[in-house]
């Protein structure tokens, strides 16, 4: 329960960096799903982001606990693994019901590359915050939950930025 009040709230946060790949920066599309729309992303989105961070939080979690003599970067590679993996299925699937996909930018199947660093850094930093936050009051896990937003809003703008405009040219 303590890892789901971190997540949900980042999850809820998650619409933001959605809104602008898809509003500013046009390479997010939500189709037409008969859902009630934040901006242009799909209401559900705000709850959607809730089951990998779980999973990914929950997997570092069980790591550190189970291994407390290892490395403490180990539970933070571990959980930009598991981010990376889980994101990139997500991706690829996600576009088969549909909930979202990707326009006019590089593509490896139909995961944008330049999200997938950003997807890698999220999973280590959601962690690094819940460590910060482990057994803490709601209103603790509510502030790690805004800058944990803002690393991913950042690392998805550097991201597109070198790996669209830079690299891509």
């Amino acid at each position: 329960m303590d890892i789901f009040l971190f997540v949900l709230p980042v999850s809820i946060l998650q619409v933001i960096p959605d809104w602008f790949l898809s509003k500013v920066l046009g390479v997010l599309v939500f189709p037409p799903d008969g859902f009630y729309k934040l901006g242009t992303v799909s209401a559900y989105m705000a709850g959607l982001w809730t089951i990998p961070l779980f999973i990914i939080v929950y997997v570092s979690t069980r790591f550190e606990k189970r291994y407390p003599e290892a490395n403490p970067i180990s539970k933070y590679l571990l959980a930009g693994g598991s981010a990376l993996i889980i994101f990139f299925l997500s991706e690829e699937f996600m576009r088969l019901i549909p909930v979202w996909y990707a326009q006019n930018v590089s593509l490896v199947g139909h995961t944008a590359i330049y999200v997938l660093f950003p997807e890698f850094v999220l999973g280590i930093f959601a962690t690094f915050a819940y460590f910060h936050t482990e057994h803490k009051p709601f209103r603790t896990k509510l502030l790690w939950a805004i800058p944990t937003m803002f690393v991913y809003l950042g690392a998805l703008s550097f991201s597109y930025l070198f790996v669209e405009g830079v690299w891509k040219v």
